[in-house]
Order: structure tokens, then sequence, then C-alpha cells
């Protein structure tokens, strides 16, 4: 009787470790940032138009540290896309597009936060709109749509892009 009790706890042990081992898998899981080129190539295959605009014309782009910086846009629906020199950088801009997030929709229907190492993520939702900010290493996402369509549209732009 003795034995079995050591087997049982011994089987608690090992399911307990398992468990634990899939939910710290999931909290590190991270995501690859994607370049300009990809990004553009996902945009246009679910019909947004680009647009790109110039860090020499807007001084506050570069002096936050934006390398580059794209827009596809679509009916209701805006995607910004920047490419940072540094995630530091892109750790501000992130955060100017959550304020942002925060700003644009007052009273979201539901609204999730994740921070992660490489990664961070912002989104207030309703079935009709949205506001998002994705941070991915260097690069920043900045989304917001007020359609159901566009908001489905740019679900779908995130999904392919894998942010």
């Amino acid at each position: 009787m003795h034995r079995g009790f050591s087997s049982r706890k011994l089987v608690f042990a090992v399911l307990g470790t398992l468990l634990l081992a899939i939910a710290l898998a999931g909290c590190a899981s991270s995501r690859e940032p994607v370049t300009a080129d990809e990004f553009i190539a996902a945009a246009e295959g679910l019909s947004f138009e680009i647009s790109k605009t110039s860090t020499d014309e807007y001084e506050h782009l570069a002096e936050s540290g934006v390398a580059s910086s794209l827009t596809a846009s679509r009916s209701t629906a805006s995607v910004v896309f920047n490419t940072c020199v540094d995630e530091d950088s892109a750790r501000f801009v992130f955060d100017v597009f959550s304020n942002g997030v925060e700003e644009l929709f007052a009273s979201p229907r539901s609204e999730r936060i994740d921070n992660r190492l490489t990664w961070n993520f912002h989104e207030r939702r309703s079935p009709t709109a949205l506001t998002i900010a994705i941070r991915v290493d260097n690069t920043v996402l900045g989304a917001s749509a007020e359609t159901a369509e566009d908001v489905a549209a740019v679900d779908a732009l995130i999904v392919a892009i894998g942010y």
C-alpha cells in the first residue's frame, strides 16, 4: 500500500512538471518581425492601398527613431507599419501608439494588453471598431478600423504577417 501511494505521488509530480513546462513554453513564445516588403505584399493581397511616409518630410518620425513608415489604407481602415532603428525606439513608438489606442477608443467592449520581452500588444475592440498597437522587435504596427468589414480586414492582415 505504501508503494502505491509513492507511485501516485510520482505520477502527479510528472504531470505537474509537464503542465508547468507547457505553461512556461506559452509564456516564452516569440514573434518574428516582418520586413516592409512582406508587409506590403500581405496588405496588397488583402486589397489595401499602400503609401510611404517620408521620414525626411516628417522630422518627428526620424527624431523618434523611425527608419521607414508605411500606411496601408482601405475604406475606414488604416494600418501604419514602422521599422525603427532599434528596439528602444520601437518601444517609444509603441507607447505613443498605445496611448492613441486608449484615446481613440474610450469605451471598448474588450481590451487586451500583453507585454513580452520582444513584443508588446495593446488592443481595444467592439464588433464594428478596432484600435490596436503591436511591437515586434524593432517594428511597430498601429491600426484602426470603424466597420465590421474593415475590422475583419485588419485582423486578416495581422494574421497574414504573423503579428
